[in-house]
């Protein structure tokens, strides 16, 4: 038995399938944001080694220590920086998809609750249909073989009735003639 109507069944995939899309849609543009994240440091650090000093001009290369004080002193910012974006992109994310979740809810909670409400309903009658028939079931079993019990013993009851009556009254009859006088028989033998 199911709770549930095939156009009710339908709705909820449907439901499913465009909350699937959605989802999977502001991951993805999350994602891309990542994406863009990455490559806009790669390009800063492509560019940052490009003023690297080069060996044919002495002057940067004088400059050497400088540079590299400078980029190691550089790093934990732009170390700090990335991560800031990278929680950001993370963060966006999941409040994105907390909207989404939450915008599914109040536009499918109403149809779930009803559709749970339904179901309890069906449930409890068809329990209440199953529990008033066992008890017909039982209680004219029970009825019936009470009465059958009933006629059996009042049957069995009634011939022994009888058959103890019929054995009283014999033996009080037999009982009674003993108790009369015999006539006398002659004693004369001639």
């Amino acid at each position: 038995m199911f709770f549930y109507s095939p156009q009710q069944i339908a709705d909820l995939h449907k439901a499913s399938y465009q909350s699937f899309v959605n989802l999977t849609g502001k991951y993805m543009n999350g994602l891309q944001e990542l994406a863009e994240l990455n490559v806009q440091t790669i390009r800063a650090v492509i560019e940052e080694s490009n003023n690297f000093p080069r060996d044919d001009d002495t002057e940067n290369a004088n400059n050497l220590p400088e540079w590299q004080s400078s980029m190691l002193t550089q790093l934990p910012g732009k170390a700090a920086s990335y991560n800031r974006h990278l929680h950001t992109i993370i963060l966006s994310i999941g409040a994105e998809v907390a909207r989404e979740l939450r915008r599914q809810y109040e536009s499918r909670g109403g149809q779930v609750n009803a559709m749970f409400l339904e179901a309890i309903e069906k449930a409890n009658a068809a329990t209440t249909r199953t529990a008033e028939t066992l008890e017909n079931t039982v209680t004219k079993s029970a009825q019936d073989a009470m009465g059958t019990a009933v006629k059996d013993a009042v049957e069995g009851a009634s011939s022994d009735a009888i058959s103890q009556t019929a054995k009283a009254t014999g033996d009080f009859l037999a009982g009674g003639e003993a108790m009369l006088p015999q006539p006398a028989k002659s004693g004369n033998k001639r």
